[in-house]
């Protein structure tokens, strides 16, 4: 089993208020990320899949930590919804990968219903969005089956124009054939 350290240290003495909240909630989006990492990564499931299912968005978790009684008394609930991830990587991963690939595309495939595009492994070079890792993007979407997530993930994936990339076509199936 590995283990890992996540050390945060900073001096906020005599800090202005609102260096503090972003500060506060910078810790505690980055908790409930390693929460969230720790959770599925045993199952091999993306994190993302947890984000994209949760009716609160990241930010209005993070707002909550500035008042901490409310912490108490937040209630995380969960859509309906089935959330499906497909990662998309650079060729060659996960041996050997080339680096600085442009990816385009990524607004009109994520202007498709119930998708989300979470990034893992860019930059912006010179104003273009590239490659920077072997697991690129994750495309999240979701449906009411299993099969609908699907499909709207693959849609918006042919939507990214990324010559330098690929990503599995066959994510769900297994779910699919036991509905």
């Amino acid at each position: 089993m590995s283990s890992f350290r996540l050390d945060l240290s900073l001096s906020l003495a005599g800090a202005d208020p609102n260096v503090l909240w972003w500060w506060r909630a910078l810790c505690a989006l980055a908790a409930l990320n390693v929460s969230l990492w720790l959770a599925v990564e045993m199952q091999n499931l993306p994190p993302e899949v947890l984000l994209q299912r949760s009716k609160e968005a990241a930010a209005a978790i993070a707002a909550i930590v500035y008042h901490e009684h409310a912490l108490k008394a937040f209630d995380l609930r969960w859509k309906d919804d089935v959330a499906l991830t497909v990662v998309m990587a650079a060729n060659g991963y996960p041996g050997a990968y080339a680096k600085g690939s442009e990816i385009r595309g990524l607004a009109e495939a994520a202007a498709f219903p119930g998708v989300e595009i979470f990034h893992a492994g860019t930059a912006r070079a010179d104003g273009k969005l590239v490659a920077t890792g072997g697991r690129v993007l994750n495309v999240t979407a979701t449906g009411r089956t299993v099969a609908e997530a699907q499909a709207r993930a693959y849609a918006a994936i042919d939507k990214i124009d990324w010559p330098g990339g690929f990503c599995r076509r066959d994510i769900g199936w297994r779910a699919i054939s036991r509905a």
